[in-house]
């Protein structure tokens, strides 16, 4: 690998995400607007995701935005096993403890009776949601725990995530630096860079 700038490396990376946070309401408090949207919205069922080089757009509906972050959550607590002798691997959940406190912080940014399928148990391999090198989301793991109003920002109607595929980096990644705390930006937008 040659670094040829700061933060930034030749490689054949296999994707780049950009999550591009509107900070507009960083210091929001719930209001009556709030409350009644959550309870006359239509119920959303969240799964998770595969999120690799693709889709080569951005992610702008909560839906969207809501399987990445509980994809992002569920590859940073889970662990990976391999049983080579019954020809199986699996995921078994690290930390029940995060897993809640992220269900509830999630849920509470979607409709009313929105679910979140639960990956508490054994979960094999072949069927669970996936972020290319989601270890690289660390920092943006912690930022909000630290910080659970970056959950609610990223949520909102003016934040999305851009996935950009191979080593083609996009506007926003191009002179970020990658991997490493949530970037605030002049104006309205902080950013975060999982860059490989």
């Amino acid at each position: 690998m040659i670094q040829i700038r700061k933060s930034i490396f030749e490689t054949n990376s296999s994707s780049m995400h950009a999550l591009c946070i509107a900070m507009d309401d960083f210091y929001y408090t719930e209001n009556p607007t709030y409350k009644e949207w959550r309870k006359t919205a239509k119920p959303l069922n969240i799964v998770g995701g595969e999120y690799g080089r693709t889709p080569q757009k951005p992610l702008v509906e909560l839906e969207e935005k809501a399987n990445y972050l509980w994809t992002a959550v569920l590859n940073f607590y889970s662990d990976y096993h391999c049983d080579t002798k019954n020809k199986r691997s699996y995921y078994t959940c690290s930390n029940k403890e995060k897993f809640k406190w992220w269900k509830e912080q999630i849920l509470n940014e979607l409709p009313e009776k929105s679910t979140l399928k639960d990956y508490y148990d054994e979960y094999d391999a072949i069927d669970f949601p996936w972020i290319d090198h989601s270890n690289e989301l660390e920092n943006f793991i912690k930022a909000c725990e630290k910080q659970p109003q970056f959950i609610h920002c990223l949520l909102d109607d003016n934040s999305f995530i851009e996935i950009s595929g191979d080593e083609y980096p996009n506007f926003i990644t191009a002179f970020m630096p990658y991997n490493e705390e949530i970037i605030m930006m002049p104006g309205r937008y902080a950013i975060y860079v999982k860059g490989n």
